[in-house]
């Protein structure tokens, strides 16, 4: 139960703090074909173009739905046991009930299920006519942990990662008005080698569950955009160096024009608006611009976590906004400071709770 109700939390949270305009979401939170992949022929034999009877509920996991293998002495978990004994001393025989009964492990938080491979996750997408000119991008927030997407039989791609948000510009795949099949396999099996006893991913803390639990939507996105956006703070010089590059139709754009402005989050300290213009270039034209204060910024460290929001748009294209902070590192008699003042680092061992 405690399983239960911390993935349910986590997901509400994180779909909380997701702030978008209501009129570009189309929300796929609700129930979502099943089907468990264990033996791994669902690629091979084309299961995207199947359509499975079982169904779960998304955002959420295997465990949470119900769905998985019962916990036994011979479930294969992803983390070492330091205490072999469990399975041979008698004095654990009580809580070793017969094979096919659910046991009382005791080394950590036990799941509801257990399932380590592929599982897929089906359902019904369509979009509106007037998403036909501009990008449509899938969000998948908090898989565990591999997803691959298809768009009926079309393969979209694959990504691999704990700690973002797994994007997918479903732009070439889709047709407007038309009921198409998204499928989405997600395999919770180690393809990255973080260590036995990584906590974000082994049985110790949270369980290696199989699933998404954050929020799950399709995002309608200007065809004119940022990518690969990087932005340098620079205390000592007042600047903030703006570096990436724009994404626009080819051939249809020939001069690009860049908007920033910057203001204090929690205190009011605006800053001058400032534009800047470059040739495009065909496709993705790259620039690195430098953005000059008209005002002394506040700096940041621990005590005074003073920090900016600097908007940036591009004429006729997305509007990004990203909070950034003015801090100076240095090191003295082999110590660090910040902002001149001495600073202590200090850790804590929290396994991932």
């Amino acid at each position: 139960m405690r399983t239960r109700l911390s993935l349910g939390l986590l997901a509400a949270l994180i779909w909380s703090c997701h702030s978008t305009e209501p009129n570009n979401i189309i929300a796929l939170s609700g129930d979502w074909a099943f089907a468990i992949d264990s033996l791994d022929r669902g690629e091979e034999e084309r299961w995207f173009t199947r359509f499975f009877d079982e169904t779960v509920s998304l955002p959420g996991s295997m465990a949470t739905n119900g769905k998985g293998n019962r916990v036994t002495t011979q479930t294969q978990w992803t983390g070492g046991i330091r205490d072999p004994q469990w399975f041979t001393d008698p004095h654990y025989a009580p809580y070793q009930p017969p094979e096919g009964d659910s046991i009382l492990f005791p080394f950590w938080l036990q799941p509801i299920r257990e399932y380590t491979g592929a599982a897929w996750y089906q359902r019904k997408i369509s979009i509106p006519n007037n998403w036909e000119e501009r990008r449509t991008i899938l969000n998948l927030e908090r898989c565990h942990w591999e997803s691959t997407v298809w768009i009926d039989d079309q393969e979209v791609g694959t990504q691999n990662s704990l700690s973002t948000a797994h994007l997918y510009d479903l732009t070439p795949y889709l047709d407007a008005g038309e009921e198409q099949t998204l499928s989405i396999r997600i395999d919770n099996r180690i393809k990255i080698d973080v260590g036995e006893n990584s906590h974000s991913i082994s049985d110790h803390t949270q369980s290696n569950w199989n699933g998404i639990v954050g929020g799950i939507f399709l995002e309608n996105q200007s065809p004119v955009y940022f990518s690969n956006l990087q932005l340098y703070p620079n205390a000592s010089n007042q600047t903030v160096t703006m570096k990436g590059s724009i994404v626009h139709p080819s051939s249809q754009i020939s001069t690009l024009q860049l908007t920033a402005k910057m203001s204090g989050v929690n205190f009011n300290q605006p800053f001058n608006e400032q534009t800047f213009s470059l040739e495009a270039n065909e496709g993705n034209t790259e620039f690195e611009f430098e953005y000059t204060l008209s005002d002394e910024v506040r700096p940041w460290d621990e005590f005074q976590p003073n920090l900016y929001e600097i908007s940036l748009s591009i004429e006729g294209g997305e509007e990004r906004t990203e909070v950034i902070g003015f801090r100076t590192i240095t090191v003295k008699n082999r110590q660090f400071l910040i902002n001149d003042r001495l600073s202590f680092l200090r850790g804590t061992l929290e396994c991932a709770i």
